[in-house]
């Protein structure tokens, strides 16, 4: 079976179980399908779990509050209770115990055999997933069983108003009721507009025909309990359907959908078929490393699950596999998961841009209140586009005093982020119709913030007071990468302009924009950074994303040393891989590979694809391994979700790294691959221009051109004209 992630104590009494992983496993075995996502927690309760269930573009909005993901009920849990015994992970034993997400059909799958405290052996399978032919359908199935006795068997779920999330209190109203002895209803809302409370209905079905039960309502819950019975050696089925609907539909036509949903087998049919006509898988691994093809099958499943098919929403930091950062978007978005779907599903990738085109009177509205002009992107951004960046985070521990959040005044670059998407994207797709009626007016609006946030010195344009991608960095001045973005995209968006004056003071500006001078080839992060004191981190970079560094020293004290939270110039490198000499790029790269703590989950990834550009095969192997663990570890830093640009960063090691395609700036596409080791065979095929184009990659390289027109590329330095079904062949040296 096509499956990742086994959670597996076979033969291990249940007590083994370690808790202090149970947050990690509950985000990687996230399930959803773009609408929803449901954390990978038990079927029944345990302690310390978080059984966290959030619905895209859904915050709990509250005046002067932050627009925090709503976590909504909880629809999962299910109480087992054969011939009088409760099942739980804490009782009795297991001589197997397996979890696992099927990748083809993104099911979490269950299986044990339990030996009961009275000693009684128990077969046990639990089954779940979202439709995607459905988007609002939720299925769960379990199948029961003894090979040397009958089962009584007695089934209790429901829907628990304040069982999901960290968050007991999200659920302002609960209204239930029961239909037919055997269909429930719960109607919630949360003091949002009316048009955003939801209805849930659910029931169980065996036969064909929906299960009586009976039914109690207690401290916001709807609990229905349902007896069946199983003879020796024989296996009951029973499934379990949710429908969540919202004021699209009434209450009765909920009902009257349904009651038509079929059992578990006839509908995973049908999302199966669904799945497959709507979503192409973009990567296949055919190399032999069982290890490293899961990790990176696993990155694809959460891509597919946190992908925006049915919603007018971005994505999260942690997509919709947790409450961490409240669910809000960050630049993540447009730098680390924006390429992915720019080649694999420009669609998606125009969204992403929607997103921030239908907030941009808020990102007005946030540049006036800074005393800017134009629009500025929202540090923090959720429904309204209003910065939820938090005014203080956690207590310091060297002050006792709690600690000023500066990223939302000062981390600007996300608006210069966005301006790269927009250009990019136009460049990848020429949507000449997205720029005409959304991305010349944002690239417009977010040019004259920056006109006025630049300021004329001896030096000529500054940019100061502000904090580069390296956040461990704060009140500095011409951060190298904030100054090079901004030059390079005011002269990239100025040709695309309506108002020409504009497009002219644009244009002068670019020229003007003040770089930190070189030293020693290498790219200075800013002003001072290279003067600063250095230390060893080698024990923090032991313990990368733990930010263990704050404990032996403020955040002011951090600001005065050469240590990195992530890469930061060196970023620089990725997006604008020709415009550097290649012993600036080296050197560069070098000097801050031994200064960077990787505290953050983006930072391995910049340096396994920049490290594949300069041909260092050690480092850049080093950083590809590693940065398939950011999550995908039993101790990973990912209790309270997956970190969501993560997931998209194998694809782009592999594709933008080890491949090398890239856009240059007269729109030709490069491709100049370099051999490696970890993924020695691989089939990637990628979008570019209303074209579909496969590599094969393995002791050679070969494109081939599967739909579009003939296109001419630069592939290993030579120009190469792809035809239709003729592969084009590079030899790796």
């Amino acid at each position: 079976m096509n499956h990742f992630f086994v959670d597996d104590f076979e033969k291990a009494f249940s007590l083994d179980y370690d808790y202090a992983i149970q947050n990690n496993k509950e985000s990687i075995l996230t399930i959803g399908n773009g609408r929803y996502g449901l954390r990978g927690t038990f079927e029944e309760k345990l302690p310390y779990e978080n059984r966290g269930f959030f619905r895209s573009g859904f915050y709990l909005c509250q005046e002067g509050k932050s627009e925090d993901l709503l976590c909504l009920p909880d629809i999962s849990e299910i109480r087992l209770v054969l011939n009088g015994e409760f099942f739980h992970i804490s009782r009795g034993n297991f001589k197997k115990h397996e979890r696992f997400i099927d990748l083809d059909s993104h099911e979490l799958i269950r299986r044990c055999i339990w030996i009961s405290p009275t000693g009684k052996s128990y077969d046990i399978t639990f089954k779940r997933f979202f439709s995607f032919a459905n988007p609002d359908l939720f299925y769960q199935e379990v199948v029961v069983g003894s090979d040397t006795e009958d089962v009584e068997i007695l089934i209790e779920t429901g829907v628990n108003g304040g069982g999901s999330g960290s968050k007991k209190s999200d659920v302002f109203t609960f209204e239930s009721r029961v239909i037919d002895k055997s269909i429930m209803q719960v109607h919630v809302a949360y003091g949002l507009p009316d048009s955003q409370s939801l209805t849930f209905t659910q029931g169980l079905k065996l036969d064909n025909r929906w299960l009586s039960g009976d039914f109690n309502v207690k401290n916001s819950a709807l609990v229905g309990s349902y007896r069946s019975f199983a003879r020796k050696a024989s296996r009951l089925s029973v499934t379990k359907v949710t429908l969540i609907s919202d004021n699209s539909l009434s209450i009765q036509e909920a009902h009257g959908q349904f009651s038509r949903c079929e059992e578990y087998a006839g509908h995973i049919q049908k999302h199966q078929d669904s799945l497959h006509r709507n979503v192409r898988l973009p990567l296949e691994l055919l190399n032999r490393d069982a290890d490293i093809n899961q990790k990176i099958k696993a990155s694809l499943h959460h891509i597919w699950i946190l992908t925006p098919y049915h919603d007018e929403m971005s994505i999260g930091a942690k997509g919709l596999s947790g409450e961490g950062y409240n669910g809000h978007v960050f630049w993540d978005t447009e730098i680390f998961m924006f390429p992915y779907y720019l080649f694999t599903d420009p669609f998606i990738a125009k969204k992403l841009l929607l997103y921030r085109y239908n907030r941009l009177d808020q990102s007005r509205s946030n540049a006036k209140s800074r005393g800017y002009q134009g629009a500025m992107v929202a540090w923090e951004s959720a429904l309204s586009g209003i910065d939820q960046t938090p005014e203080f985070s956690a207590i310091n521990i060297h002050t006792g005093k709690r600690t000023l959040v500066h990223s939302g005044k000062k981390e600007l670059h996300v608006t210069v982020d966005v301006m790269f998407a927009i250009i990019m994207y136009y460049l990848a797709t020429e949507d000449d119709e997205f720029m005409q009626k959304y991305g010349v007016e944002m690239l417009e609006e977010y040019t004259r913030f920056w006109l006025s946030k630049c300021k004329m010195t001896n030096r000529g344009l500054e940019i100061l007071d502000v904090i580069g991608p390296d956040e461990y960095t704060e009140h500095i001045n011409n951060n190298f990468y904030t100054n090079f973005m901004v030059k390079k995209a005011l002269k990239m968006a100025a040709i695309h302009f309506r108002d020409q004056i504009l497009a002219e003071e644009a244009l002068k500006a670019s020229e003007l924009i003040y770089l930190p001078v070189i030293e020693r080839s290498v790219i200075p992060q800013d002003d001072t950074f290279l003067h600063k004191k250095e230390i060893d981190i080698y024990a923090y970079r032991e313990n990368a994303g733990s930010q263990d560094i704050l404990k032996d020293f403020s955040r002011e004290q951090v600001n005065e040393l050469q240590v990195l939270k992530q890469a930061d110039s060196i970023l620089l490198f990725e997006l604008f891989p020709d415009d550097f000499p290649d012993e600036v790029v080296s050197a560069t790269y070098h000097y801050y590979e031994k200064r960077t703590i990787h505290d953050s989950s983006l930072s391995k990834s910049t340096h396994a694809i920049v490290g594949f550009d300069i041909k260092d095969q050690e480092l850049a192997t080093k950083y590809f391994r590693e940065s398939l663990d950011v999550d995908f570890s039993d101790y990973s830093h990912s209790s309270t979700g997956i970190h969501a640009a993560s997931m998209f960063r194998p694809f782009l090691i592999l594709f933008r790294g080890v491949l090398g395609i890239r856009i240059m700036a007269d729109g030709i596409l490069k491709i100049d691959p370099k051999r490696q080791f970890l993924v020695p065979e691989f089939h990637l095929t990628f979008q570019y221009r209303k074209r579909l184009i496969k590599v094969t990659y393995d002791d050679n390289v070969s494109l081939t051109l599967i739909s579009g027109e003939n296109i001419t590329v630069l592939f290993g330095g030579e120009k190469r004209n792809l035809t239709l079904s003729s592969p084009t062949v590079l030899m790796l040296k």
